[in-house]
């Protein structure tokens, strides 16, 4: 019996006598707890002992046992504690983003109390979550403390003080220069007035923290938890690089994970000599915070958020460390190993992704790892991701189980047997194909259409068919909202295809297919009301490509590079340009461009010149993105061409090919033979260069392939290609 005006117990007890039991038994099941909180965790886990399961928010989403299958265990003494002491699973951003709040007492009565109740029901903590302010539940939820991302607003300095205190700010090159900025940088980790602001807002929170809890105004369940204040960088790269700050860098490579790490340690240390109980956390690994150097130990009241933002990348590398990309693991691994509590930030794909499996995967390795403490992100509220989020629940409550057999579990449970094992089969068709993709960050269409393509969506709709005339009840209709929720992912996947054909074509049937496919998957979301049981966020981002008008799409280049000396600055991106450059050859601006949806180019010989490119290719600039050229919300595969005329180059040269900058990544074909490449996503605004003088045809024609990726973001080559001599 809980009070959830306060999230007091007032009572609990189960009389066994109550039910119609073929074996009844006498007394009471008592359960007790460290608090009110933990108590109510203690009912639920009975419950679920006992073979309850919330499935998906809402009445309909509870799969209760049958009485003649309860069977009540000797409970005598039994304690239970949670294998992570903290798990979050909150959704993300605006509360508008995730629910239909048209109807604002539908949203408030059902939809979200019933989404807020199975969050309690399946023992998680509220944290980011942006609700409305009635909310049904004021209790298991962890303190904020301002926000990550926030250095500069806890040290007490914004973006408008710069030039009057400039020495608060980081000293960085940019632009070949040193500056101080408040843009894109950190601040001044040896300014004192830095140092002690931020000291006196930590201890102003941890006083609130005190005085509130004196006066009854919040609960205080979690505040071995909320005892903490973020203290993470700001958003951006750019550490201090100003004389002091430098005595306490260094000039070796990890100089700036020893700068940042001597503020944070000092603070920490600040902070235990006035609250013993009092931490600091911040997001590391991140930006320019790798891993610490091997003198610099952490304090034990610090906590490193690590954050797993490219959730994958395809490479031989990275396929040893699964789930994890192998610079990521190392990062965490050595962070931890230098005294830091561990705590991970992972990310529910943002959008309508579909969702793969190493999420969960991922969740077993952080525990394998030491981790306690697990937070994901929730970007989005679909059906395809509630098997998901109930995996990570119920796993990060008991690590002694297995994410996979529990994916099993709610396929089985929550749709009965035969439907559950083709849903668990989905999933793993999905996730298979998810690892293929070259690199997923917080996912995007693209990720949906490698995930689903024609033969595996035609497989599965021929199943859900079959199998929804075989159910009933709550698994019925589970697996009714499922199917569909998967029919409009079939569709999407299919709409997008159709919509990268009709850029790359430009013909008139090309175009109709898609506007009909585009209209149909208006159609059929409007019938499910499908806005109702999912994110709106979702479907949003889709459809701003609806309004694409093919007839206006042109190549547009950017008026900056008009300027020599900027053109100049941009083909020698990240470097310092040459005073003098030799033989230069600038390479046209107007390129051949074609998206690759479903990843044909290279066993269609793309990069060689027998593939002509006067038919399903458009002209694109290369000095801009491709998206401000008109192809809105593409990702994945993309293909660039040029065919040219090289001049002769003086004999005893080296001959080089510079790319400005190309956004992710992608590979460099010669006349069909791969010269070079740029496989890292962080180097999308640096430009590249190899050695070309083998494979050249002087005085000849010659073909240049680019064969690009975009993960998220912006995409395409953008700054302008060159050939030299050195």
């Amino acid at each position: 019996n809980i009070d959830h005006a306060t999230g007091a117990v007032k009572q609990i007890s189960v009389n066994t006598n109550a039910f119609e039991h073929p074996n009844p038994g006498g007394g009471k099941v008592f359960i007790r707890g460290c608090s009110g909180l933990g108590v109510l965790y203690g009912v639920y886990e009975f419950l679920r002992q006992l073979g309850v399961r919330w499935f998906v928010p809402g009445e309909e989403g509870v799969k209760y046992p049958t009485l003649n299958a309860l069977i009540l265990s000797d409970y005598a003494g039994k304690w239970i504690a949670p294998s992570f002491y903290y798990r979050c699973l909150d959704v993300t951003g605006l509360i508008q983003d995730h629910f239909d709040v048209s109807d604002y007492e539908r949203y408030r009565d059902d939809l979200h109390y019933q989404y807020d109740l199975w969050l309690i029901r399946n023992r998680l903590h509220f944290d980011r979550e942006k609700t409305h302010e009635n909310d049904w539940f004021d209790f298991n939820k962890v303190v904020q403390s301002g926000g990550g991302h926030s250095l500069h607003r806890k040290c007490g300095i914004n973006h408008t003080s710069v030039e009057a205190e400039p020495e608060r700010f980081a000293l960085v090159t940019r632009d070949f220069k040193q500056i101080r900025t408040a843009k894109n940088a950190q601040i001044c980790f040896t300014n004192e007035k830095n140092f002690q602001t931020a000291l006196k807002n930590c201890f102003a929170h941890f006083r609130w923290m005190r005085e509130s809890a004196g006066r009854g105004e919040r609960a205080t369940d979690l505040d071995d938890i909320s005892m903490s204040i973020d203290m993470s960088l700001e958003d951006a790269s750019g550490i201090c690089e100003c004389p002091e700050c430098r005595k306490i860098s260094g000039t070796d490579a990890l100089w700036r994970d020893r700068l940042v790490w001597y503020f944070m340690n000092r603070l920490a240390r600040a902070i235990r000599q006035e609250v013993p109980n009092g931490k600091i956390m911040l997001f590391a690994p991140y930006y320019e915070l790798t891993e610490p150097p091997a003198d610099v130990k952490l304090e034990d009241n610090i906590i490193c958020i690590a954050c797993r933002s490219l959730a994958w990348e395809n490479t031989a590398e990275n396929q040893m460390t699964y789930p994890f990309p192998s610079l990521f693991k190392r990062w965490v691994e050595k962070t931890a190993a230098a005294g830091a509590n561990m705590r991970n930030y992972d990310y529910v794909l943002w959008q309508g992704g579909i969702q793969s499996l190493d999420i969960i995967d991922a969740a077993k390795g952080y525990y394998e790892m030491g981790f306690r403490l697990y937070h994901a992100e929730v970007m989005q509220r679909t059906e395809q991701v509630y098997p998901i989020l109930w995996v990570l629940a119920n796993y990060t409550f008991d690590a002694t189980q297995n994410p996979r057999q529990l994916l099993r579990d709610f396929c089985v449970g929550s749709f009965g047997e035969a439907a559950g094992r083709v849903v668990e089969k989905l999933y793993l068709d999905i996730h298979s194909r998810g690892v293929n993709i070259t690199r997923r960050v917080y996912g995007n269409i693209n990720d949906n259409n490698h995930a689903l393509p024609d033969e595996l969506i035609e497989e599965y709709r021929g199943k859900f068919v079959e199998l929804r005339k075989n159910l009933c009840g709550n698994e019925k209709l589970r697996f009714k909202r499922f199917s569909e929720y998967m029919e409009m992912q079939f569709r999407l996947a299919q709409t997008y295809r159709s919509y990268c054909d009709a850029l790359n074509s430009r013909a008139a049937a090309d175009i109709a297919d898609y506007r009909n496919r585009m209209a149909d998957f208006e159609q059929y979301v409007r019938e499910i009301e499908l806005e109702k049981h999912i994110s709106p966020t979702a479907l949003r981002e889709f459809r701003y490509a609806a309004t694409t008008d093919f007839a206006q799409i042109k190549p547009r280049g950017r008026q900056a590079l008009a300027d020599e000396w900027q053109w100049k600055v941009e083909l020698f991106a990240g470097e310092y340009p040459p005073e003098k450059i030799d033989n230069l050859f600038a390479l046209p601006e107007i390129w051949k461009f074609r998206l690759d949806p479903r990843e044909v180019g290279l066993a269609e010989n793309w990069q060689s010149e027998s593939c002509d490119d006067r038919k399903n290719w458009q002209d694109m600039s290369t000095y801009n993105i491709n998206s401000e050229q008109g192809y809105l919300n593409v990702g994945g595969r993309f293909w660039y061409r040029l065919h040219f005329t090289s001049p002769k180059f003086p004999d005893g040269k080296r001959i080089i090919l510079r790319i400005g900058s190309i956004d992710d990544s992608g590979e460099v074909y010669l006349n069909g033979v791969k010269v070079g490449e740029q496989p890292l996503s962080k180097n999308w605004d640096r430009s590249f260069a190899m050695d070309i003088t083998d494979f050249l045809r002087q005085g000849e024609k010659n073909l240049i392939a680019v064969r690009g990726f975009k993960s998220v973001g912006a995409s395409g080559i953008w700054r302008p290609c060159a050939i030299y001599t050195e």
